[in-house]
């Protein structure tokens, strides 16, 4: 697995975007690793690209996404997934239901275009694409 993330802090907004076969202990480092940067306070507002993500491992664990939420990122924002099959749309929709009994706001998104209004994001489409395709950081963990 791979993340690849980038924080705008002009524009309150994480984006990443998870890369290749699910991996909870990955998603987990990396969730203790991005609230330790120095503009994590800023962020209101994320944007998950799961499009080239294979998330058939996802489903399996929903209590520690919910732990994840609740117990490392600890704080208030709008997190929107970018989705492309149907399988990620189920994923997605099932994952926000179980986030609802904690008033956590999560949507899911298969547009960019819906993704960024619902963001209240100011971008283009190319321009919030060419951001994805380019994020600046990649996380590296080993475990």
């Amino acid at each position: 697995m791979n993340i690849k993330f980038q924080i705008i802090p002009e524009d309150n907004v994480l984006i990443h975007k998870l890369i290749g076969n699910f991996d909870i202990e990955y998603v987990t480092r990396y969730s203790k690793f991005i609230v330790q940067d120095p503009n994590w306070n800023k962020v209101e507002k994320m944007l998950t690209d799961i499009r080239e993500l294979n998330t058939q491992k996802v489903i399996n664990n929903l209590d520690i996404m919910n732990e994840i939420r609740r117990d490392i990122y600890r704080k208030e924002y709008m997190n929107v997934f970018l989705v492309d099959t149907p399988i990620s749309t189920a994923v997605s929709h099932i994952y926000q239901n179980t986030l609802k009994t904690e008033n956590f706001r999560y949507k899911y998104c298969s547009t960019l275009e819906h993704t960024l209004k619902t963001l209240d994001l100011d971008y283009s489409e190319s321009y919030a694409e060419e951001l994805l395709n380019s994020l600046q950081n990649t996380f590296v963990t080993s475990k």
